[in-house]
């Protein structure tokens, strides 16, 4: 009844747990799973902290440059009567129109971003597109595509070992797994098994996992 703090994998294990009469193993392998999220987590946070801070500071060291310092080289420039290149004469006029209304600026780049936020909760559609873009940005994509990877199979087998039935155990991955493009993977596997072959064909299609993934997966469902 409470969704928020408890998972739904957590409560297909316990379920599972209780059918069963293993409900002692089943919390351990409960508690072993969450601590491997956890870590997995963590790591994944370290990782692109550092990337993200130098972003952080270069987007400010720009934008400082463009509203602050490029207005003095342009009120020189524009003393010279010198003649301009192109490029030159846009970079001017963004850095006017940043240092005369900068508040707008930023009131509109934060509502822009807060859209988005929005946008991407309620459609599919942009939820997807946004899941493809991060999946082929370089190292922030390869890093994502290990931790779907990861949790993918640590999840799987996790509910598998606990003699949860395959389709369910998919079902549950399928609402956990984060990743629109996944998601739709995952639920072709469903069909895929319901008619009688595997599943290591739609996660192929995907183009996430790796070939020795795959391969492995075919020769465990063999």
């Amino acid at each position: 009844q409470y969704p928020q703090i408890f998972p739904g994998i957590v409560v297909s294990m316990v379920s599972a747990g209780e059918a069963g009469g293993v409900l002692g193993s089943i919390l351990e392998s409960v508690s072993g799973f969450l601590d491997w999220e956890h870590r997995i987590r963590e790591k994944v946070k370290n990782s692109i902290a550092y990337p993200l801070v130098v972003l952080a500071m270069s987007a400010l060291a720009v934008s400082f440059m463009v509203t602050f310092i490029l207005p003095v080289f342009g009120r020189i420039l524009t003393q010279m009567n010198a003649e301009l290149p192109g490029i030159t004469k846009f970079l001017l006029a963004l850095s006017r129109v940043m240092s005369t209304y900068w508040p707008l600026v930023l009131g509109f780049l934060t509502c822009s971003v807060i859209c988005l936020i929005q946008v991407e909760k309620r459609s599919e559609q942009v939820r997807e597109a946004v899941d493809i873009l991060i999946l082929r940005i370089p190292i922030i994509g390869s890093l994502t595509k290990k931790v779907i990877i990861s949790s993918f199979c640590k999840t799987l087998a996790t509910l598998l070992s606990v003699g949860i039935p395959v389709m369910t155990a998919l079902e549950i991955v399928e609402k956990t797994i984060g990743n629109v493009v996944v998601q739709k993977s995952v639920a072709r596997c469903r069909k895929s098994i319901f008619d009688g072959r595997g599943m290591a064909g739609p996660l192929k299609e995907t183009g996430v996992f790796s070939s020795v993934v795959i391969e492995m997966i075919t020769v465990g469902e063999e």
